[in-house]
C-alpha cells in the first residue's frame, strides 16, 4: 500500500514537472508545420506585367506551402548565397553578399506613411504564400544597381526583389549563368532551403514563351 502511495505520488510529481514539456513535444513532432518551396518557369510564378507608368516588366516567384497542422509563424525568405561563373564556367560563390529579405507578393504595412514590404508573414496550413525573387525591366526603363561594383549600365539586369538594397553588396546579376540558395526561416518550423540555377542571355523578348528562353530558372 505505502508503494503503490509513493509510485503514484512520484508519478504525479513527474507529470506535474514534465508534462508540458513532453506535451510540447509531441505537439511539435505531430502538430507542426512543415513549410516547402515550389517553382515552375510557369504562370502563375514568372509572367510579364506592367511597372505603374505602364512600361514591361517580367516578374519570377516562387510559393512557400504550409503541409503541416498548425500556423507557421513570422516566417521570413532570404536570398542567402549567389554563385557566379569565372571565365572556365565553374560556379565561385560571392563570399562578400549577407543575407538579405526577399519581398512576400502582396504583404505590405505602412510605416512612417511609406508603403513598405513586410519582412515577416504567417502562413496558415494548406495556405499558399507567394514571394518575389527578382524581375527583368524593359531596357526603355534603364533600371540601375546601387551596387558600386556594377559598372555596366547598358545591359538588362536581373534585379533581386529584396527588402534592403546596401551599396556594398549586388543587388542584381548580369547576363549568364548563376546560382542563388533561397531558404526560409520560421519561429516554429524547420528552416527549408531551395537553390535556384540561372541561366540568361540578356535579350528582352515582348513576348513570354520567346522570353522564357531566353532565360531559363530551374
Amino acid at each position: 500500500m505505502l508503494f503503490s502511495t509513493l509510485f503514484l505520488g512520484i508519478c504525479a510529481i513527474f507529470c506535474a514537472i514534465f508534462g508540458p514539456f513532453i506535451a510540447e513535444k509531441i505537439k511539435r513532432k505531430w502538430l507542426a508545420p512543415i513549410l516547402i518551396i515550389e517553382f515552375s518557369q510557369t504562370h502563375p510564378y514568372c509572367h510579364l506585367t506592367h511597372w505603374s507608368d505602364g512600361s514591361p516588366v517580367y516578374y519570377f516567384r516562387f510559393i512557400v506551402v504550409n503541409e503541416g497542422k498548425s500556423q507557421a509563424r513570422f516566417c521570413e525568405a532570404l536570398l542567402e548565397e549567389i554563385w557566379l561563373t569565372d571565365s572556365s564556367g565553374n560556379f565561385i560563390q560571392d563570399e562578400n553578399f549577407s543575407p538579405v529579405n526577399l519581398i512576400w507578393v502582396g504583404q505590405y504595412e505602412l510605416r512612417e506613411r511609406l508603403r513598405m514590404p513586410k519582412k515577416f508573414v504567417n502562413i496558415n496550413p494548406k495556405r499558399i504564400v507567394f514571394c518575389d525573387i527578382a524581375h527583368i525591366s524593359h531596357p526603355q526603363r534603364a533600371e540601375k544597381s546601387v551596387f558600386y561594383l556594377e559598372k555596366n549600365t547598358q545591359e538588362l539586369k536581373f534585379f533581386f526583389d529584396i527588402t534592403d538594397r546596401f551599396f556594398s553588396q549586388r543587388d542584381c546579376i548580369s547576363p549568364g549563368k548563376a546560382k542563388i540558395k533561397i531558404s526560409i526561416y520560421s519561429e516554429n518550423a524547420p528552416k527549408c532551403e531551395k537553390y535556384f540555377h540561372i541561366e540568361w542571355s540578356g535579350n528582352w523578348k515582348d513576348q513570354e514563351p520567346d522570353m522564357f528562353r531566353e532565360i531559363v530558372i530551374s
